[in-house]
Parts: C-alpha cells; structure tokens; sequence
C-alpha cells in the first residue's frame, strides 16, 4: 500500500502552483494557514479558501505533475 503525499496548489493568478508537499495532511493545513489573512497580489484582496486546492498523490513526480497539468486546463 502507497502512501498518500499531499500536495497545496495555490492559484498565483495566472495559474495553479505546487507550493508545499508533505505525507502529513496537518502539515498542508499549516502552511495554508500561513497565506491567512496576507494580501494575494494577483486578485487585490486577501488569499481565500478558494485559491486553494489540496491534491493526494503516490509521491511521484509523475503524478505531482499531471495533477498540475489538469489544474492548469481547468483554469485555461
């Protein structure tokens, strides 16, 4: 059995970034946290939920990056 590695995508404006990776969901949800209440240069305002997407992979590169790619068409 894999285990789950979680990646914190944030939409920079013109697209969906992998900013943080870790195996500990905790972990993403600390660093989100860190984007709280800060300005998002993009959009004029604050960073919102959002502007957020947590994704699972295996933890390969392979998977981190399709998961980027199909983000990106989403938004394209």
């Amino acid at each position: 059995m894999t285990k789950k590695y979680y990646h914190l995508f944030l939409n920079e404006g013109e697209g969906w970034e992998d900013v943080f990776s870790s195996y500990s969901k905790q972990e993403i949800e600390d660093e989100w946290d860190c984007y709280q209440g800060y300005y998002h240069p993009h959009f004029s305002r604050n960073w919102m939920k959002k502007d957020r997407k947590v994704v699972t992979t295996d933890g390969s590169n392979e998977q981190a990056v399709a998961a980027w790619k199909e983000l990106n068409e989403v938004t394209s």
